[in-house]
């Protein structure tokens, strides 16, 4: 049997990550995040949106994968690039469009 995927080795694992710019749903699995005046900057992808949602500043990004893993109660279905896709939201959303950022690792 094959180890669980883990985010334990990334660089931001222990980083607590919050967003950083206001938002809105644009539909039941997308936010828009706005500008200050409240216009939409972007409309994120589904990944983006789980990322950003769960982006409060509350859990580390290694405590979020491992929240994440629970969503799938049968090992067998955990997509084999669950840990690429996430960390590629996330690096979207950090250095990309600057709308989450990364703090107080310990």
């Amino acid at each position: 049997m094959a180890a669980s995927p883990s985010l334990d080795d990334h660089p931001w694992a222990g980083f607590y990550f919050m967003r950083t710019a206001p938002w809105d749903w644009h539909d039941a699995g997308r936010i828009d995040v706005l500008d200050e005046s409240g216009a939409v900057l972007t409309t994120l992808d589904e990944w983006q949106t789980l990322v950003f949602h769960q982006a409060d500043g509350e859990r580390r990004v290694g405590e979020f994968f491992t929240w994440l893993l629970t969503k799938y109660p049968d090992e067998t279905e955990i997509p084999p690039d669950l840990p690429e896709t996430v960390t590629r939201a996330l690096t979207d959303l950090v250095d990309g469009l600057h709308v989450v950022e990364l703090a107080g690792e310990r």
